[in-house]
C-alpha cells in the first residue's frame, strides 16, 4: 500500500495489490479487501482446524481428559464388555453365524467411534433385530464370501420403520427350537409355528430344564437390579458398597449366566455319547484376519440390502432426545457409516446402537467416549483367548438370553399410545406383523408402501367443502389444504362434475389455503375452467395470494376468472350471470354471517384484502374486503 505523492494527504488514494481506493473509503472497506496475508493463512488454519474437530470430535475433549474421568471410563467399559460378550455370542447365533462373529462385530465400532462420535453414552455392536435380518437374508446364501456380503449389506444398509414391537415376536420365537433342543425346525417364522409343536415329542429336557433356569435367574437379577440397587442416603459405607457390588453383578448378569453355563457344559465327560446339552460347537480361535471385500457377488444380494446407517442415526437421535447430550447428528452419521464399513473389513456382520447396552454405559458412570476403547480392548482379548472355551456353552443358555432381550422390546404403551391418538398408524404397524410371520424383509417392504400410502392418501384425494348457495344456483367449493400434482385430477374431476350434473349457473372455487401450486395443479384449474365455459358455467377462482396468478395465467387461465377474495368473485359471479349481488349477499350472509356482506363496489382494486381486516370463516376460510 502507497500514497500517491501529487495530491495532498488527506485526499491520496490508497493503491492496494488489484485496486486503487479513495482513502476515505478504505477505513469503510478494509474488511472486504485481503489486506492482511497473516490473518488469511489464520483463518485458514482456524478452518482446517474446524473441520478437522467436526470429523474427529475426540479432538475436542482429548485435552481436558483426566484421571477421575479416566476411571469412570474403565469402570463403564468394563460393565459394558462383560454385557456384549454373551450378547453378541447370542445375537450372532439368532443370525445363524458361527457365535465368534458376534465377538467379531462388537470391537471395531468401539474403537471407530471412540475417535469420531459425539456422545459418551453411546455403543456401537450387534443387535436383535439386525442380527435377525441378517439370519433371513443369509438364510438364501447357499455359498458366500461373508466378507462381501457385511461390506455391502453396511455400504447399502438396512433401515426401515417401527418393527421392533411384532419383531420381538418373531425373535422370542425363533429361539423356541434351541430352548427345546429341537432339531430340523425350518428357519421361516411360519415354519417354526408348524414344526416345532410337531416335533415337541423329541424335546431335550436338559436343555428346556437350563434355559428355564437361565430365564428366571436372568429375570431375578433384572427386578433385584430395578429394586434393591439403588443408592440411599441413609446406608452406611458398606452398605453402599454392598449395593454397587449387586448393581454390577445384576448389570452383567448376561456374563454371570454364560459363565455358569458354560461351566456346566465344560463339566460334561466329553466321551459320553449322548450329551445332554446341545452345546454351541466348535469355534474358530484367534482374532479375524482383516480381508477386502470382494464385488463379484454384489448383484446376488445388493437388491436384498436396505439401508441400516439411518436406522442407526435415528437411533441415536432418539438417545439424543432422552438427554444424551451434545451430540452432532451429522457427526454421528459419520460415524456409524465409517465403523461399519470398517468392521466389515474384520468380519463383522452389520452393527448398530444399542439401547440396552447405551443406557448401561450411562448408568455406569462413563465420562467420554473412550470408554468404548476398554471395551474394545476387553472384546479383543475375549477373542484372542477365551473364544475355544466358548464351544461349551450350551444353545439353551443363549437362548434364553434372546429371548428375554427380545421381550423387554415389547412394548405395548406405543400401541395404546396410538390408538388413542391416531388409529390409522396402526395400520401399517399390523401389516407389517402380519407379512412379518412369511419374509421379514417382504414385511418391512409392506409397512413401509402402507405408510406412504397412509402418508400420500390426504394428498391425493384432498378434502373439499361443497356448500350450495343462491338456492342451489351456485356452489361455494372450499379446498382445506395445499393443493399439488396428487390431489389436481381430484380437484378437476369435481369442478367437472359439478358443472355437468350439479345444474349449477356459477361456481367459486375457495383456494385461499394453499401456498404454492405446480403444474398439475395449473393443468387441472385450466381443465376445470375451460369445461365450465363449454357448459355455460361461470367459475371463479378465490386466490390471495397475487403471486400465483402468474402461475395461473402463464398455464391458460383467463385473467377475469381469478379474484383475490370471496367478495369480489361474488361480484364478479353476479356481473357475469346478470343477477344481483345482493342476493349473492345474503347468500352467503346466511351460510357464514362472520364474512364481510360489503359488495357495493365493483372495483378489483378496492376488494384487495388486508391483513387486518381478515376473519377466520368456519365453513369458507379466509375473506376480507
Amino acid at each position: 500500500m502507497k500514497l500517491r505523492d501529487s495530491e495532498p494527504e488527506r485526499y491520496r488514494d490508497l493503491e492496494y495489490r488489484y485496486a486503487t481506493v479513495p482513502s476515505f473509503f478504505y477505513i469503510k472497506i478494509r474488511q472486504l479487501l485481503p489486506y492482511n496475508d497473516r490473518s488469511r493463512k489464520k483463518s485458514r488454519s482456524q478452518k482446517s482446524l474446524n473441520t478437522l474437530k467436526s470429523f474427529f470430535p475426540v479432538t475436542n475433549w482429548i485435552g481436558e481428559y483426566s484421571k477421575d474421568k479416566a476411571i469412570g471410563d474403565v469402570t463403564a467399559g468394563l460393565t459394558v464388555a462383560l454385557t456384549v460378550i454373551p450378547q453378541s455370542l447370542a445375537y450372532a447365533n439368532l443370525a445363524g453365524l458361527p457365535v465368534q462373529y458376534g465377538l467379531y462385530a462388537s470391537f471395531v465400532g468401539c474403537f471407530i467411534y471412540c475417535l469420531m462420535g459425539t456422545s459418551k453414552d453411546i455403543t456401537l455392536g450387534p443387535t436383535a433385530i439386525m442380527s435377525l435380518i441378517v439370519g433371513k437374508f443369509l438364510l438364501n446364501l447357499k455359498r458366500h464370501n461373508l466378507t462381501s456380503v457385511y461390506f455391502w449389506f453396511h455400504c447399502v444398509g438396512n433401515g426401515h420403520l417401527q418393527t421392533w414391537l411384532f419383531a420381538s415376536i418373531i425373535i422370542a420365537f425363533s429361539q423356541m427350537k434351541k430352548l427345546l433342543g429341537l432339531k430340523n425346525i425350518g428357519r421361516h417364522f411360519y415354519e417354526a409355528i408348524i414344526d416345532v409343536p410337531r416335533n415337541l415329542k423329541h424335546t431335550k429336557w436338559q436343555d428346556l430344564v437350563i434355559g428355564l433356569v437361565c430365564m428366571v435367574v436372568l429375570k431375578s437379577l433384572e427386578l433385584i437390579k430395578r429394586n434393591y440397587t439403588s443408592p440411599i442416603e441413609s446406608d452406611s459405607k458398606i452398605k453402599a458398597a454392598l449395593r454397587k457390588t449387586l448393581w454390577f453383578v445384576c448389570t452383567a448378569r448376561n456374563a454371570v449366566i454364560i459363565g455358569i453355563a458354560l461351566g456346566i457344559g465344560a463339566g460334561v465327560d466329553p466321551n459320553v455319547t449322548h450329551q445332554p446339552f446341545t452345546l454351541t460347537g466348535e469355534l474358530k480361535p484367534g482374532l479375524p484376519k482383516p480381508m477386502l471385500p470382494e464385488n463379484r457377488r454384489l448383484r446376488s444380494y445388493a437388491c436384498s440390502c436396505v439401508n441400516d446407517d439411518r436406522q442407526t442415526y435415528v437411533w441415536n437421535i432418539y438417545c439424543c432426545n432422552y438427554g444424551l447430550r451434545g451430540v452432532d447428528r451429522d457427526c454421528e452419521l459419520y460415524a456409524i457409516g465409517v465403523a461399519s464399513v470398517f468392521a466389515s473389513f474384520f468380519h463383522s456382520y452389520p452393527i448398530t446402537g444399542s439401547f440396552s447396552r447405551t443406557a448401561v454405559n450411562a448408568a455406569s458412570g462413563v465420562q467420554t467416549p473412550a470408554g468404548g476403547i476398554v471395551t474394545g480392548a476387553i472384546v479383543l482379548i475375549a477373542t484372542q483367548y477365551l473364544t475355544p472355551i466358548f464351544k461349551y456353552v450350551p444353545s439353551a443358555a443363549l437362548a434364553s438370553v434372546i429371548m428375554l432381550s427380545a421381550i423387554s422390546m415389547f412394548d405395548t404403551d406405543g400401541v395404546k399410545h396410538a390408538y388413542h391418538v391416531n388409529k390409522m398408524d396402526l395400520v401399517p404397524l399390523f401389516v407389517t406383523f402380519l407379512v412379518c410371520f412369511y419374509e421379514i424383509a417382504i414385511g418391512i417392504a409392506a409397512g413401509l408402501f402402507v405408510s406412504i400410502a397412509i402418508v400420500l392418501y390426504p394428498h391425493a384425494r384432498p378434502k373439499l367443502e361443497k356448500d350450495n348457495v343462491d338456492g342451489g344456483k351456485g356452489c361455494i367449493i372450499k379446498l382445506d389444504r395445499g393443493f399439488d400434482f396428487p390431489g389436481a385430477e381430484y380437484l378437476e374431476d369435481t369442478l367437472i362434475a359439478a358443472a355437468t350434473y350439479g345444474g349449477y349457473k356459477w361456481m367459486v372455487c375457495d383456494l385461499s389455503k394453499i401456498s404454492h401450486l405446480d403444474l398439475g395443479a395449473v393443468d387441472a384449474i385450466h381443465t376445470a375452467s375451460q369445461q365450465c365455459i363449454r357448459k355455460n358455467v361461470c367459475l371463479r377462482i378465490v386466490l390471495p395470494q397475487e403471486d400465483l396468478h402468474k402461475k395461473l395465467i402463464a398455464g391458460g387461465v383467463e385473467r377475469e376468472t381469478i379474484s383475490l377474495t370471496l367478495g369480489s368473485a361474488l361480484v364478479q359471479v353476479g356481473k357475469q350471470t346478470k343477477g344481483s349481488p345482493e342476493q349473492h349477499k345474503r347468500a352467503v350472509t346466511s351460510l357464514a354471517p362472520e364474512i364481510p356482506t360489503d359488495f357495493s363496489t365493483t372495483d378489483e382494486r378496492e376488494l384487495r384484502p388486508r391483513k387486518s381486516l381478515f376473519v377466520e370463516g368456519p365453513i369458507l376460510g379466509e375473506a376480507s374486503v
